[in-house]
């Protein structure tokens, strides 16, 4: 798409970059845009071929209309992201059980409260371990 040495990558990034923010994530079942803005994003073929998306401009000829259809946009919001919320929740919790079925056979039995643990870390060898090299 972008060439055998990458050289088109400027043409194409702006497409890519609308298509990942209008694509549904797996964490969240919704695509940023409709978790931001409550409603799927329109595209120019959606308002030329009159889909379910486009809001019919042409049927709103008042002011009360037309913030009813822009209520109904925004109070969706508040739904959509109690939902979006809750389909996060869960694909963390499935993360955390598929994490502690792949590494289970590394716990011998499941820790306590209470329980000591040794915990390595490698930054901290390098900065304390010069401290006591030399005694």
């Amino acid at each position: 798409m972008c060439g055998e040495n990458g050289s088109k990558w400027k043409e194409y990034s702006p497409i890519v970059n609308l298509e990942d923010r209008i694509s549904t994530k797996r964490t969240t079942v919704y695509a940023p845009f409709e978790f931001q803005f409550s409603q799927q994003a329109v595209l120019p073929i959606d308002i030329n071929t009159n889909t379910y998306l486009a809001i019919e401009w042409n049927k709103i000829s008042t002011t009360e209309e037309l913030l009813e259809a822009r209520t109904i946009q925004i109070a969706a919001k508040e739904e959509t992201r109690l939902a979006a919320e809750e389909k996060l929740r869960d694909s963390r919790q499935k993360s955390v059980q598929y994490m502690d079925k792949k590494m289970a056979h590394r716990l011998g039995k499941p820790l306590k409260p209470g329980d000591l643990v040794l915990v390595y870390n490698k930054p901290l060898e390098s900065q304390w371990g010069l401290l006591f090299k030399n005694h």
